[in-house]
Parts: structure tokens; C-alpha cells; sequence
């Protein structure tokens, strides 16, 4: 599509977001492809036994029945977001020196005594168990 200025949109798009292109691409490729399966499920009155037995995670227990958005929803919900979070505590909680957390969270001693022993013991164990519960749900 051309505007007036002689330039397309998706030129101004990679112009404007240089690193945004192959991102944009493939949720586009995603959004497509995840339609597409959509329509055959609801023209094929929901059957998905067919196409699922060829997904390349139908052997995993509980992947079968699930769509590509459905993983990456699983993939980024259950896994990398309190993956995440722990591998943060555990840097804040353990690597990072008292004097450098001190400094920057600028608390009262007490509070800050309290939050160093949330951030080292208590947040890597509920993190662990969200991770837990989420993937095995």
C-alpha cells in the first residue's frame, strides 16, 4: 500500500521500528495459521483427532488438544514468566551485595532485614511452586 509521500507502509513500519520486522512477521504467520486451524476445527464440527495426531507435540500429555496460540500463552504464562522471577530473586537475593541492594531499595534497616530474607528464602519457594503448579496443571 502506497501513501502519498511515495513510501510504503511497511517501509515506514521498518523504518520506524527497525527490530520490530521479524517479530511482526511472525505473529502475523501465527495469527494466520492459528485462523486457519480454527476454521478446519469448526468445519470438521470440532473434530481435531486428525490433525492433532500430526502436531509435533501430540505425543506430549496434555499438548495434543492445544493450538500454536495456546502454546506460546502456556509457554510464556507458566514457564519463562516465573523463570524469570526467580532467576531475579535469587540474582538480588544471593549475588548481589548487600551494601549495592541497600543503596538502591533506599529502606528503613528493619525493612530492609525483612526484604532480605523474603527475596533469599521465601520468594525462590513460592516461585518454584507456581512454576511447579503451572506446569503441571
Amino acid at each position: 500500500m502506497k501513501v502519498r509521500s511515495g513510501i510504503s507502509l511497511r517501509a515506514r513500519h521498518q523504518l520506524a521500528f527497525p527490530a520490530q520486522g521479524n517479530r511482526f512477521h511472525l505473529t502475523t504467520a501465527i495469527v494466520i495459521v492459528d485462523f486457519q486451524a480454527a476454521h478446519f476445527t469448526k468445519r470438521c464440527n470440532g473434530a481435531r483427532s486428525g490433525r492433532s495426531r500430526y502436531s509435533p507435540l501430540a505425543w506430549v500429555p496434555g499438548f495434543a488438544e492445544k493450538n500454536i496460540t495456546d502454546l506460546i500463552a502456556f509457554t510464556t504464562d507458566q514457564l519463562t514468566l516465573p523463570l524469570g522471577g526467580l532467576l531475579i530473586a535469587l540474582f538480588a537475593g544471593w549475588v548481589m551485595r548487600r551494601s549495592s541492594t541497600a543503596e538502591e531499595l533506599a529502606l528503613n534497616p528493619r525493612v530492609y532485614s525483612l526484604w532480605r530474607w523474603l527475596i533469599r528464602y521465601v520468594v525462590p519457594v513460592a516461585l518454584l511452586l507456581v512454576f511447579v503448579l503451572g506446569v503441571t496443571e
